[in-house]
């Protein structure tokens, strides 16, 4: 059995891209804002979910991860976003964010960052 990761971005090509990239190694699953997100993540209990930091609103990649963290304060989480700023990262970080990416990233960076953290998560599991 596959290890589950929810994608959630609103843009379906970004969602496209990262479920092309993850397919082989995890079951995949997508949202395309918070709410959507949310419910999934409690439904599926994913091992690892990859989020936007702005859909629709700046910073409602941050008002996911603190939505997780209520359902599931161990989960693994990695923020991704074209819009960094040192403020944010160091949000998400303190939000519970296992790591920050900066879009464009490069598919074995972004793939390393995903594996180090269903290892580190795996093991609370």
């Amino acid at each position: 059995m596959k290890p589950k990761l929810l994608i959630v971005d609103d843009q379906e090509p970004i969602r496209k891209l990262l479920r092309d990239m993850f397919s082989d190694e995890f079951d995949c699953f997508e949202a395309g804002g918070v709410t959507d997100a949310l419910l999934k993540f409690e439904a599926l209990d994913p091992h690892v979910t990859i989020t936007d930091l702005a859909m629709g609103s700046a910073n409602s990649g941050l008002l996911l991860i603190q939505g997780i963290r209520k359902i599931n304060p161990d989960a693994g989480i990695i923020l991704i976003s074209g819009t960094l700023t040192k403020e944010v990262m160091e949000d998400a970080i303190l939000e519970g964010a296992f790591a920050v990416v900066e879009k464009p990233f490069s598919n074995s960076d972004l793939y390393n960052v995903v594996s180090d953290c269903l290892q580190q998560f795996a093991k609370m599991a």
